[in-house]
């Protein structure tokens, strides 16, 4: 939370990434496009995000771990099913990153719940908000947890399973991922600034 000594710049932006907002003042496509990958995008944000965000660092780690746990399990039971390397490349590159997308994106939107910051709703609300978003990531992330297990026993339970090379697997296909994410957020991301631009201009009218 700002301090009374905050500027009223501070509080604007405060209240703007409460509210979820994507396009702020006089900035160009561009530049909220990097301001929403900042603070939205899974590894991005834990590093980059705005200080200000109230999705905090800790929360952003965790959703981290839980992409990491997913990401391995994937590349195991590719790793298992598939009868040649070639084969296994191609389930790795293309059904892994399209599994994982899946998985991270519903795990980001629970943990950036605006609702569960929403200076609007009645304070009780809120926190009943903050407190679902809390455990509904909290489960999310222990079927992550579970699935790495579930990993680690496939790569144990296969002859010949080099580790060496599920590592190099593993760390292509999340950062393949990873990269996946930017072109299908700018998506998102314009879809939704089209939306609070035309909801803007209506409300000047």
């Amino acid at each position: 939370m700002l301090g009374p000594d905050a500027s009223q710049e501070e509080k604007q932006l405060q209240e703007a990434l409460v509210h979820g907002r994507v396009h702020y003042w006089e900035n160009n496509f561009g530049q909220d496009f990097f301001f929403y990958l900042s603070n939205n995008h899974i590894l991005l944000s834990v590093i980059c995000a705005h200080p200000l965000h109230p999705y905090n660092k800790i929360r952003r780690l965790l959703v981290l771990l839980n992409s990491l746990s997913f990401a391995f399990f994937i590349v195991a039971a590719c790793t298992v099913v598939a009868p040649n390397e070639a084969i296994q490349s191609l389930l790795i590159g293309v059904v892994g990153t399209v599994l994982q997308l899946a998985w991270d994106i519903p795990t980001s939107m629970l943990g950036t719940c605006a609702c569960a910051n929403a200076k609007c709703l009645p304070r009780r609300l809120a926190d009943a908000c903050r407190t679902a978003s809390l455990v509904l990531v909290s489960c999310h992330l222990c079927m992550g947890l579970v699935f790495f297990i579930l990993g680690v026993a496939l790569v144990n339970a296969v002859r010949g399973a080099e580790p060496d090379h599920i590592v190099h697997d593993f760390v292509e296909s999340k950062l393949t991922a990873f990269a996946s994410a930017v072109p299908t957020m700018l998506v998102i991301f314009a879809i939704l600034r089209h939306c609070e631009m035309q909801a803007e201009a209506k409300s000047m009218i």
